[in-house]
């Protein structure tokens, strides 16, 4: 579905179909570690960045009334 198509998605909201999740890509260029002035994780960073992907998306397409509450921070965490 086209992203301008709004008259068909009013449509299928109509009838009862639900938007899950809109999708945005953004490309931006990216330079060296050094100068962003940042570093690579390593396998002691991974507790860390687990609890911060779990929290970091509580709105996508893994929560209710699809998933379980806890569901979306079980999934992204597991996928570090």
């Amino acid at each position: 579905m086209r992203r301008d198509d709004t008259e068909r998605l009013d449509a299928l909201q109509q009838l009862g179909f639900q938007l899950v999740e809109g999708e945005v890509d953004l490309a931006l260029p990216a330079g060296t570690a050094e100068d962003l002035g940042c570093e690579m994780a390593t396998a002691a960073d991974i507790p860390r960045l687990r609890e911060l992907a779990a929290q970091a998306f509580a709105l996508s397409r893994f929560r209710a009334p699809w998933y379980a509450a806890d569901a979306s921070g079980r999934f992204y965490a597991q996928w570090i």
